[in-house]
């Protein structure tokens, strides 16, 4: 698994944790489960902020300085690249701007274009959000040994990406 130069940011010390456990958890839920592209560069995340006249909040900025886009263990966590970010969307606001999607079961990471923060939709559900405590939700959960076998995880993840279609 490709891990990107990790910046010394703010972030530094959840990025590392993730990158580790990413690798340590490869022989159980394979080589692809998680990746992470190289980072962009400030002048990068400036120039799309300007063309699209949005700022992206400072933690998402440091985590795009790390991982331009990545995913972490399969369907728990996918990070877009800012070309892929995703606007007018009918199930969100038309001023969020999805910039990933969490925990496998349908919640959006998103970008309000009003304010600049980040918040979480959770079907009609928006919450403001913390990057950081994601980054640390993401690594409770990645520690966390779950009850059900590898089997049972992908069953029950086909089962809601089956229900999330219709």
């Amino acid at each position: 698994m490709y891990i990107p130069k990790i910046p010394n940011n703010s972030l530094t010390k959840e990025i590392k944790r993730i990158t580790e456990l990413c690798e340590s958890k490869i022989n159980e839920y394979g080589e692809d489960s998680s990746w992470f592209e190289s980072g962009l560069s400030e002048a990068d995340i400036h120039n799309w902020e300007s063309s699209n006249n949005i700022s992206i909040p400072t933690l998402y900025k440091e985590w795009l300085l790390f991982s331009e886009e990545s995913q972490i263990r399969n369907n728990l966590a996918r990070f877009y690249k800012p070309d892929d970010f995703l606007s007018n969307i009918n199930r969100i606001p038309n001023d969020l701007i999805i910039v990933g999607e969490l925990m496998g079961d349908g919640e959006l990471l998103c970008i309000s274009k009003s304010d600049n923060k980040l918040v979480v939709v959770d079907n009609d559900n928006i919450e403001d959000a913390d990057f950081r405590e994601i980054l640390k939700d993401i690594i409770r959960i990645i520690e966390d040994k779950s009850g059900l076998s590898i089997q049972m995880q992908e069953l029950l993840m086909k089962m809601v990406n089956e229900s999330k279609e219709k």
